[in-house]
């Protein structure tokens, strides 16, 4: 807690401002002021819930020196991982339906994280498809036991939830910390960044079986191929690509065209799209049954612990 606060405070000073040297922080998104002060009035995660928009997992060494999931904010879960369910667990129950996890990471996982140090930061990127933008229970998940998609869901509603997941060992408790931000691109937003097409349509036919099945993308790879097929003929006459472009990630970061249109400093931003997709998606989700249940307000229901 003490280190998303002091990171927080210093990497957004105009959305996070305190005038007690962090005993009270104020968030000026949602115009909430966080109590720091001893002793706590909420569990630790609870605050770092209303600080960062980030899944936390805290992972501690039991007894006997194995890994265990023990506590757990998780308001973004999109619907793939049941914390209740993992809580107390250990590293080899949680990782059960990973793709040959039993086979290639078993038997270095527990050890692996049995030597890492708080310097050895760890970084990297998870992905699926989905049809809407749901954080807490996304339209693939309920999909069972192979179900097709239904047929009225237009192509262009498609979209790649990325998951940027991080691991970090903090230095007094020797906890480990898995965090996880997802962030969604519509296919039809992203369709003039060369090759994402190209490269979504090989993977979703040519992935490793155990990927095809842990990502179900039996369940809507028929539906989409022929949006995706127009997409890359659009790439070709657009100059974008050429038929024997070599398909793979093009090497720098990031690849797509727009990136001309950005400032060094500020950053680079989006296209420009004229359909407001966010608005799109905030109607959607006031129009669905779990709305009410799974609203920001209560975001605490998603806090577990062990």
């Amino acid at each position: 807690m003490e280190m998303v606060k002091s990171h927080m405070l210093k990497r957004y000073p105009l959305l996070f401002t305190t005038e007690d040297n962090g005993a009270h922080v104020k968030n000026e998104l949602t115009g909430e002021t966080l109590d720091f002060s001893l002793p706590l009035k909420l569990d630790p995660l609870i605050y770092i819930s209303k600080m960062a928009k980030e899944d936390f997992y805290i992972v501690l060494k039991d007894e006997e020196g194995v890994h265990r999931l023990m506590a757990a904010a998780v308001p973004f879960p999109g619907g793939g991982f049941g914390v209740k369910h993992k809580l107390g667990k250990t590293l080899d129950v949680i990782h059960t339906n990973v793709p040959y996890y039993e086979a290639k990471l078993k038997p270095s996982m527990e050890r692996w994280f049995s030597k890492m140090a708080p310097a050895d930061l760890v970084e990297r990127a998870s992905w699926f498809i989905s049809w809407d933008h749901r954080l807490l229970l996304t339209s693939i998940y309920s999909l069972i036991n192979g179900e097709k998609i239904h047929s009225d869901v237009q192509p262009t509603e498609f979209n790649v939830r990325v998951e940027r997941q991080t691991l970090r060992r903090l230095p007094k408790s020797k906890a480990i910390i898995f965090t996880n931000h997802p962030v969604f691109y519509s296919i039809e937003e992203m369709k003039d960044e060369p090759l994402v097409p190209s490269l979504i349509r090989k993977i979703i036919f040519e992935a490793p079986e155990g990927i095809i099945k842990y990502k179900n993308f039996e369940s809507f790879r028929d539906h989409i191929v022929p949006y995706l097929n127009k997409l890359v003929d659009r790439q070709i006459e657009l100059g974008l690509i050429e038929e024997d472009t070599p398909l793979k990630t093009l090497p720098c970061y990031p690849f797509a065209q727009f990136v001309k249109e950005s400032d060094a400093v500020k950053g680079w931003s989006n296209p420009k799209y004229p359909y407001n997709y966010s608005k799109k998606f905030r109607e959607e989700a006031k129009e669905s049954p779990e709305f009410e249940e799974k609203t920001y307000a209560k975001m605490g229901s998603a806090v577990g612990f062990h």
